[in-house]
């Protein structure tokens, strides 16, 4: 079971960052300058300068940020085609190497194979999960996979044909009031061939007063 995060991870402000190529940033602080904005990822030291033409839209998140790979998971299974299961891998992809995906390395996230369920107790507590899934740089051609989010057992978000070199998608949904969060990861066009899931920049953001 995972530690609760420090105090100060869990109430400052963060910053979800849309981007013009459908890919987003969780920040933990911005800063505008002439020319750029000045981002500095969330669990990142490291700074990045995005020039306006790439920014869609930036959202604040108030002070209630939880990490999903910092819940744990009520339910897992893996059944992959040719019978090998594959480990449901925290803030790494499923191979055990970094969440890298469209390019870009995520510090924090989900890492799975087809095909796969994974769930989690939300217990009502939550209002938003915000997250960017894609297949992992390291998956190849034959990567192709879908993956439904269910709320309660019910699918509200079905992101089909994910392949290889592909921006991640973004993933915002409302989860008021939900009991269980369930992600599967079912078998696209090739099996399971270097079907490497990654559920990039994964979070929960609380109800005020949870």
């Amino acid at each position: 079971m995972a530690n609760e995060p420090p105090a100060d991870e869990r109430d400052a402000l963060h910053q979800a960052i849309d981007l013009a190529d459908g890919s987003r940033l969780m920040a933990a602080q911005m800063r505008w300058t002439d020319a750029s904005l000045s981002v500095t990822r969330l669990a990142s030291t490291a700074s990045l300068e995005l020039p306006p033409r790439l920014l869609r839209a930036i959202k604040v998140i108030n002070g209630r940020w939880r990490w999903l790979s910092d819940l744990p998971t009520v339910q897992f299974e893996s059944a992959s085609y040719f019978g090998r299961p594959w480990p449901l891998m925290r803030d790494r992809n499923v191979v055990g190497g970094p969440l890298r995906c469209g390019g870009a390395e995520f510090e924090r996230g989900i890492g799975l194979h087809s095909s796969a369920r994974a769930a989690w107790n939300l217990d009502g507590r939550y209002a938003r999960f915000v997250a960017a899934i894609g297949i992992d740089d390291s998956g190849g051609q034959w990567s192709d996979a879908d993956v439904t989010i269910r709320l309660d057992g019910r699918a509200v978000l079905e992101l089909t044909h994910l392949r290889h070199g592909e921006q991640p998608r973004p993933v915002d949904v409302d989860v008021s009031g939900v009991k269980r969060l369930e992600l599967q990861v079912g078998f696209g066009d090739n099996s399971d061939i270097q079907d490497r899931i990654d559920v990039c920049d994964a979070g929960l953001v609380r109800i005020s007063g949870h």
